[in-house]
C-alpha cells in the first residue's frame, strides 16, 4: 500500500514526537517522501518539515533532494538515470524538482535543477 504523502498532516503529539527525534539526533528537521504511481507527473512527493516554533514547512528544498537522491543511490534503488520530484503540494505550490545522477565521469554526481522564481533580492553588510 502507498502512503499518501502530499495528504499528511502532522497531528500535535506527531509534531512533539518529531521534535524530541529531532533534539536526539541533532538535526533540525524531518523528510518524508513516496512514491507516485506510473504514469504521475513525477517519481516521488517529498515533504520537508523543519521544526521551530511554528513549524515550518518548506516548498521545495534541494538539500533534501539531494539527500533523498544519495540515499537510493546507497540503497541501490534509483529510479533511473534521472527523475522528478514533486515538493509543496500540500502548501498549494507546485514545485517540480528534476535529479540527474552523472556517473561518466570519475568523480560521479548527483545534479539538481528546476525552475525558480526571485521572491527577495537584496545585500547583507557584515
Amino acid at each position: 500500500m502507498r502512503a499518501n504523502v502530499s495528504a499528511s498532516r502532522p497531528v500535535p503529539d506527531a509534531r512533539a514526537a518529531i521534535g524530541a527525534l529531532t533534539a536526539e539526533l541533532k538535526t533540525h528537521g524531518i523528510v518524508v517522501y513516496g512514491p507516485h504511481a506510473d504514469g504521475s507527473p513525477a517519481t516521488f512527493e517529498l515533504r520537508a518539515m523543519l521544526l521551530s516554533t511554528e513549524n515550518i514547512e518548506d516548498p521545495v528544498t534541494g538539500s533534501a533532494n539531494a539527500a533523498l537522491a544519495a540515499l537510493l543511490t546507497q540503497q541501490r534503488n534509483r529510479p533511473g538515470d534521472a527523475y522528478t520530484v514533486r515538493q509543496g503540494t500540500a502548501l498549494d505550490r507546485d514545485g517540480r524538482v528534476k535529479i540527474v545522477y552523472d556517473d561518466a565521469s570519475d568523480k560521479p554526481a548527483i545534479w539538481i535543477g528546476g525552475h525558480s522564481v526571485t521572491m527577495i533580492d537584496g545585500t547583507f553588510l557584515l
